[in-house]
């Protein structure tokens, strides 16, 4: 199944509807970084905001929890397990004796669906996550009301890989994946050697958007059961009530096996910062999107309103009247979309007295930095950080994002600068595999550098956060 792309009109959707979603998106400065959308199983819109693009594989976070689902669901029908066995019966060598009843009394469908008992996760700092999932005693007994705790998913990937032997994206494999087409998808895995199905997956927006479909068709592919259909119908309709802030949010309408339910009949995967799979059976659509709008005011609900507020409404049953002008202004915007940055400019007379000079600081307990030094070349200005002993190096462009790896946080990324005054200087980090975003700001004042890095997004690794003022060296 190839998801062919054609006119957004062929498959009854206005160009107009879409262009209004992305003004809308720029107009609030939504930090997206890829959107797709399918109806009646091809492809109507697909874009990515540079420097990300089409091959890349992005951090999903906790969509991530889907495809555990799917695996075990393919458990469950090859007899591993069933959904009313205990957790615990699996791992009689992590069980710290006595165990509590309500610890042990948690069922396979209790993880499912968010009612382990605990409203949170437990303590992940050791090398063994399971372990303390396993015993330590939840606040509320499990199988009654909803918690979010992610250890409760991960507990499943290592319920996985105990009863296959193989790591629960090895086991996906043959069964998900190489049926779809998905070719290049990994995750992330915790000291002990198990998948981080709760939150650790890196796949293509087109993939995601591939799942998408596949659910939606109720697990069959090319004519192929991929999915059991139970199964589908199993995960994605609500077993619990989850409305712990009705009307804050536009997925408090029930929880299925780690699938979100929408208003409607819709259903999504959900991850932090905008990553989404959201299916619309009543409306034959799918879309799947990146972000980081932790980097911006909001979260994932910004982009389902502006769905359901700018393209949902002018959704038609059948096609409509192709509109070249539209279509072709629509795949203009799609073409120069970009990550936005400050308001300014990116000359300033500073440029030609910062190069090769070197200002010293005094570090703080969050960030250790010493001195920072400046480098100019050909548009391309190289911010050196000095962390303690360590240098870390960003190079920023002018009207571009100049990819780069980044030794600090150990990840590839890119980065931009613009002059927002005279005097202040504003460099833009983005990182590719953690979803995350530096802003460093500085402003040249006499002798005086004041200096402001503020990191945006997840917080799982280490971060530069740092406020003061240095001086320059002679």
């Amino acid at each position: 199944m190839l998801l062919p792309v054609v006119t957004p009109e062929s498959v009854g959707i206005p160009s107009e509807a879409l262009l209004r979603f992305y003004h809308e998106i720029e107009a609030r400065q939504i930090p997206m970084h890829s959107f797709v959308l399918l109806r009646h199983g091809k492809t109507a819109v697909k874009s990515w905001w540079a420097p990300h693009e089409e091959s890349e594989k992005h951090i999903i976070y906790s969509v991530s929890k889907v495809f555990t689902a799917i695996a075990v669901g393919f458990c469950i029908e090859e007899g591993y397990f069933t959904l009313q066995d205990r957790i615990t019966d699996f791992f009689p060598e992590k069980i710290d004796e006595p165990l509590h009843p309500w610890c042990a009394e948690k069922t396979i469908e209790n993880l499912l669906t968010m009612r382990s008992g605990h409203p949170y996760a437990t303590d992940r700092s050791t090398g063994d996550w399971v372990k303390p999932f396993l015993n330590t005693v939840p606040p509320i007994r499990p199988g009654t009301l909803f918690g979010y705790d992610s250890t409760a998913t991960h507990a499943l990937c290592a319920l996985v890989q105990k009863v296959t032997g193989m790591t629960m994206m090895a086991y996906l494999k043959p069964r998900l994946f190489d049926p779809l087409g998905i070719t290049d998808i990994y995750c992330q895995q915790d000291p002990m050697g198990i998948d981080t199905g709760s939150r650790g997956i890196h796949a293509r927006t087109m993939d995601m958007a591939k799942f998408g479909q596949l659910m939606l068709q109720k697990g069959e592919w090319n004519g192929q059961q991929v999915v059991p259909r139970e199964w589908v119908e199993a995960c994605t309709k609500k077993h619990v009530d989850n409305s712990v802030s009705p009307g804050k949010n536009d997925a408090f309408y029930g929880y299925g096996y780690k699938f979100w339910r929408l208003r409607g009949n819709a259903y999504a995967g959900i991850g932090s910062g905008g990553q989404l799979i959201a299916v619309f059976p009543d409306e034959d659509l799918v879309f799947a999107s990146t972000a980081n709008i932790l980097d911006g005011e909001g979260d994932y609900y910004l982009i389902l309103r502006l769905f359901w507020a700018c393209i949902h409404p002018f959704l038609a049953d059948s096609p409509l009247p192709e509109n070249p002008e539209k279509a072709a202004e629509l795949q203009g915007v799609v073409d120069r979309l970009t990550l936005t940055m400050p308001a300014g400019k990116t000359d300033s007379p500073r440029l030609s007295t910062i190069d090769g000079t070197s200002y010293a600081f005094t570090g703080t307990e969050k960030c250790d930095l010493r001195a920072v030094r400046f480098a100019v070349e050909e548009g391309v200005i190289s911010v050196t950080l000095q962390l303690g002993e360590e240098d870390f190096t960003v190079r920023a462009a002018a009207n571009a994002w100049a990819p780069q790896y980044l030794t600090y946080p150990d990840d590839d990324g890119w980065a931009q600068y613009v002059f927002t005054d005279d005097d202040t200087l504003c460099v833009h980090v983005h990182l590719a595999l953690k979803l995350g975003t530096y802003k460093i700001y500085f402003n040249f004042r006499d002798d005086d550098l004041s200096c402001i890095i503020r990191p945006v997004g997840w917080t799982d690794y280490k971060r530069l956060n740092y406020i003061g003022s240095g001086t320059r060296q002679a």
